[in-house]
């Protein structure tokens, strides 16, 4: 009796992700921390807003960010009320991506759209409301 192929193994990084756009999700997210729009709201200046943490489903812990000048901290879990980001959805293609993320410490819901251009990733439009 033939048996069923396996199915590829899932993706560390984001669910249903391909290898070669899950190696893509650290450059993409750390272009949408390096937002200028973000910024005013992160509040660096306040010891427990630094350094910068964030969390979202298949985020792994040694996913390598910055800011500030120092390592992001990758959080498995989190309350509502830490200032963590949290990205709600890591959407990656060959050349185009699309985040949206939240940061409730500051009622924040962003969304970002990046192109990757001559092999840079690079903001493309980026929409933040506070509610």
């Amino acid at each position: 009796m033939p048996t069923a192929p396996a199915a590829p193994a899932p993706s560390t990084d984001t669910p249903g992700a391909a290898p070669e756009t899950s190696a893509e999700i650290p450059q993409v997210l750390q272009v949408v921390l390096d937002d200028p729009e973000l910024e005013p709201y992160l509040r660096l200046d306040k010891p427990e807003r630094f350094p910068v943490k964030v969390s979202g489903p298949g985020l792994a812990p040694g996913l390598e960010l910055s800011k500030g000048g120092k390592p992001v901290e990758v959080l498995l879990t989190c309350s509502e009320n830490e200032p963590v980001i949290t990205f709600t959805k890591i959407d990656v293609s060959a050349d185009k991506a699309a985040v949206t993320y939240r940061y409730d410490v500051e009622n924040l819901r962003g969304s970002c759209s990046l192109a990757k251009r001559d092999g840079v990733w690079q903001l493309t439009r980026s929409r933040l409301v506070q509610h």
